[in-house]
């Protein structure tokens, strides 16, 4: 069951606006009137955002005023196209996701940088019965579902979703390949319907779902994931919905950027160069056509997500860190 934690949670309406994905500039300001405020009474402040001049700017402003709170700064995303300057990282505390990051973080820091790997809740596996309740949902029963849940803007994903797409539907008439790509820009659109017309001959083969309202069914519809993405910009190290389709024993085929590569280092038949599309298609044939391979490949994923991406072993690793940085105070503070 969900523990009950609201005796020693406190929340702060800060944003009032409704974007998704950017909050509007007023909200920053509130958000940075409310961290600068004399009446703050806490001893850490614990930040998450991929470091920019801006932000990181503020937050070492806000530091220099409140001297006595530690600061915590989980870089969530690590992809830069040229070497940040080390005035971004500003905290006391470094936490980087992964490995790839906390390794290029340390040659700009010079200092030591935390590795806490993001943690989910380990769901349990729909029945079979379940499981084609789910496909019927989405109107995909008797349908081997290939599922990309990425997206258009920052993935630089839409030539080879279109190339893979035509390489798999004409071999296998049974999978429905369904896109489930979340608006995240103006020119998102154009995008989805330049893919659409490059597969419109696939007819209701190809499905465009953007945003679901329950995530987790959708990818417990699905039989694969791929994510034949170029950049993980403005996505975290580790894709939250990877580790989602993961833990449900989907297996996931995605290319072979190095942060895709340390996620799945225990299964590197499932990380591909996306210069190597018939390898792709090898892969992706033989998870479609061989159920017990798709589904022991599906059960060394949810393995490997039960052994590194627990969240109570998240929880336990930032207490240790927190109570560290508490320990490190002037006993007089």
């Amino acid at each position: 069951g969900r523990l009950n934690f609201n005796n020693r949670i406190t929340t702060y309406q800060v944003y009032k606006s409704k974007r998704h994905f950017r909050p509007a500039l007023f909200d920053q300001a509130r958000l940075i009137k409310f961290l600068l405020s004399s009446e703050r009474t806490e001893s850490i402040y614990h930040y998450f955002f991929t470091p920019n001049r801006k932000t990181s700017a503020m937050a070492r402003y806000i530091g220099r005023k409140h001297h006595d709170v530690k600061t915590v700064h989980t870089i969530t995303s690590f992809h830069f196209t040229s070497k940040p300057p080390a005035s971004y990282f500003f905290a006391d505390e470094l936490v980087a996701v992964s490995e790839t990051s906390r390794n290029r973080i340390q040659h700009i820091v010079n200092r030591p940088v935390n590795v806490i790997t993001p943690g989910i809740p380990i769901p349990l596996l729909p029945t079979a019965d379940q499981k084609t309740a789910l496909k019927q949902k989405y109107f995909l029963q008797d349908k081997c579902v290939v599922l990309y849940p990425g997206d258009w803007a920052f993935s630089q994903a839409e030539n080879d979703v279109v190339e893979l797409s035509k390489m798999l539907l004409p071999s296998f008439p049974d999978i429905v390949i369904v896109f489930a790509c979340r608006m995240k820009t103006d020119n998102d659109t154009f995008v989805e319907e330049r893919v659409r017309q490059s597969l419109g001959g696939f007819g209701n083969r190809v499905r465009f779902l953007r945003e679901v309202s329950v995530m987790s069914d959708l990818i417990n519809a699905s039989d694969i994931v791929i994510f034949p993405v170029r950049s993980l910009y403005a996505k975290m190290d580790f894709p939250l919905v990877l580790l989602e389709s993961m833990a449900a024993s989907i297996p996931v085929v995605a290319s072979d950027l190095p942060h895709l590569s340390e996620l799945q280092n225990d299964q590197p038949q499932f990380n591909i160069s996306l210069d190597d599309k018939a390898q792709w298609v090898t892969i992706l044939k033989r998870l479609i056509d061989d159920h017990t391979f798709r589904m022991e490949s599906g059960a060394a994923c949810r393995a490997k997500v039960q052994q590194k991406f627990r969240l109570d072993d998240m929880a336990a690793r930032y207490d240790a860190l927190y109570a560290r940085l508490l320990n490190s105070r002037n006993p007089n503070q």
